[in-house]
């Protein structure tokens, strides 16, 4: 089985992405890929949190791609006082990790809806979940894009939703 993870690192999405790339060796669920979208905090830290979520999991070289950075309709609503300004504030471990300049080409909201369709199509029919643990927007436009191409490829969608 494979897995996307589409995510808002501050803390709960953050300890979800430890829990997913711990389990591959318990549930054969392997990581394909993981797209970051503003909710907790902005996109480019939910980006930075992601990636450094991925090093420190010995997931270094697993491909984090730059979504939405905002809802489609109404503005972000950010939550320091919950995560901090960083998304993930009070932790000493990830503000040490060292991470290489993000990649331009896998920055954008397009890029990562792209990556996200092409590398789930590349998985057998049936064998890759979508793990979204964020606001929704990466995975709506995903699905309003490439629906119907999209239609019975995937084992299943997982997700932790909220509202306001």
């Amino acid at each position: 089985m494979f897995a996307w993870h589409d995510c808002d690192p501050g803390y709960d999405d953050a300890l979800a992405l430890a829990m997913l790339t711990a389990s591959e060796k318990i549930t054969n669920m392997s990581l394909i890929g993981v797209s970051t979208v503003g909710g907790n905090v902005d996109v480019a830290k939910c980006t930075i949190n992601a990636r450094r979520m991925l090093a420190i999991s010995n997931h270094p070289n697993t491909n984090v791609f730059t979504g939405a950075s905002r809802p489609l309709i109404r503005t972000p609503i950010y939550c320091p006082e919950v995560h901090g300004e960083t998304g993930l504030d009070g932790t000493t471990t990830l503000e040490k990790v060292i991470l290489p300049p993000l990649d331009e080409k896998i920055y954008g909201t397009g890029k990562c809806i792209k990556a996200m369709y092409t590398q789930m199509m590349a998985t057998p029919k049936g064998s890759c979940w979508l793990v979204c643990t964020g606001p929704l927007t990466n995975a709506a436009i995903l699905l309003s894009t490439y629906g119907e191409k999209f239609a019975g490829h995937l084992a299943g969608l997982c997700f932790m939703g909220g509202a306001i």
